[in-house]
């Protein structure tokens, strides 16, 4: 009996592995389904799980849905378009390595971003950033679907990258500032790897907090908001916490934010506030909520950089000097009025005397850049 159960075993076993050759893997995990772009076949992956990593979204799980805000905030507590605003991925990225010399991405928005003062390369396009040899992200590509009517309902696929050769390399894939995102798939040529990316620099994200300017608008492209380019700069997580509109310094989105271990804390609020009175009323509370979380954590409190209101920037200061006062030895102030003037003004740094372009997104990043660079050499 043991010479025939030891004969027969191995056959039952061949036979089932050669079932199971027999089938076509591409129908068992798509995955593995090939799909062409033009001439070039590439393996589509969904980009919310390992080893990608998906960064701006501190309280996602993995496999979750892209969104920057936890459940606990509801429009019970805060502005009422912060709930839906959430689900815009401003800040978000997914990151990974690939061995692939092409690389596609093929995704659907939840809805098409179009706005009057805003490119769709910004607010519903995706930027593509490689490391170069000396570790530096560079722009390869900027995804737009073109065509309007099948936004949010039909996926849209591009070809993203071509080199030369297969050797192992680390990208970066920034998501819209102003649309929700329900899907994104990151393609690579059969056969290729795909690992997760290297750690940042800066073990720890930057968090921001303020406007429809924090948020991103109006961008020409995902990338060139001052956040992602300081981040980017310093290679830091960008965890952008920005509301159009809706930015009106909620205790609860203080708490929320004092939940995240960080390195920086770079606190915008100051357009969303409806009167001079409100932002008295919220300004300094809401530093002081995030304060009692993160004792400790370096914050950087900046005022609006256009429409000047001398009284704005008072409240504002006087929320930096009382924290002066207390002995906070982490806190900074930065000014931006007038930090236009240099790069040709409003005319030139703003779409609509508000919100920056990229020149004016440009003017915002150098203003803060040494600022955060003292802090992480401070803290090294």
């Amino acid at each position: 009996m043991d010479f025939m159960r030891n004969l027969i075993l191995p056959l039952v076993l061949f036979a089932v592995c050669a079932e199971c050759a027999a089938q076509d893997i591409s129908k068992i995990d798509r995955n593995f389904e090939p799909r062409k772009i033009g001439s070039v076949e590439f393996r589509f992956y969904d980009a919310k799980n390992a080893p990608f990593k998906v960064e701006g979204a501190p309280w996602r799980k993995e496999g979750g849905a892209y969104s920057r805000l936890p459940d606990g905030v509801t429009k019970d507590n805060a502005s009422p378009g912060v709930v839906g605003l959430c689900n815009h991925t401003s800040g978000l990225a997914i990151r990974f390595a690939t061995d692939s010399k092409s690389v596609a991405v093929r995704y659907v928005t939840n809805g098409s971003g179009i706005m009057g003062h805003m490119a769709r390369s910004g607010s519903s396009g995706f930027d593509l950033y490689a490391r170069d040899e000396n570790g530096r992200y560079v722009f390869v590509k900027n995804f737009h679907q073109r065509n309007v009517s099948e936004m949010g309902k039909v996926p849209y696929e591009e070809l993203g990258a071509n080199f030369p050769d297969s050797k192992m390399r680390e990208f970066a894939l920034f998501m819209p500032r102003y649309c929700g995102v329900k899907s994104v798939e990151i393609g690579v040529l059969p056969g290729a790897e795909i690992k997760p990316p290297a750690p940042h620099k800066v073990a720890k994200p930057i968090v921001f907090y303020g406007s429809s300017i924090t948020q991103g608008g109006c961008a020409s492209r995902p990338a060139t908001v001052y956040t992602g380019k300081l981040c980017r700069e310093l290679d830091a997580e960008e965890i952008n916490l920005g509301f159009s509109g809706n930015a009106k310094g909620e205790d609860i989105l203080a708490e929320k934010i004092g939940d995240i271990d960080m390195s920086i804390f770079v606190y915008d609020y100051d357009y969303n506030a409806p009167s001079v009175r409100h932002l008295e009323k919220t300004h300094e509370r809401f530093f002081k909520i995030f304060r009692k979380k993160r004792p400790d954590t370096p914050v950087i409190i900046m005022t609006r950089c256009s429409w000047p209101s001398p009284d704005r920037v008072a409240v504002i200061r006087k929320t930096y000097e009382n924290a002066v006062k207390s002995g906070d030895k982490n806190v900074y102030f930065i000014d931006c009025t007038g930090i236009f003037e240099p790069y040709g003004g409003i005319a030139e740094c703003t779409v609509d005397q508000c919100h920056p372009t990229d020149l004016g997104f440009h003017a915002m990043y150098e203003a803060v850049l040494p600022v955060a660079k003292k802090i992480l050499e401070k803290n090294k």
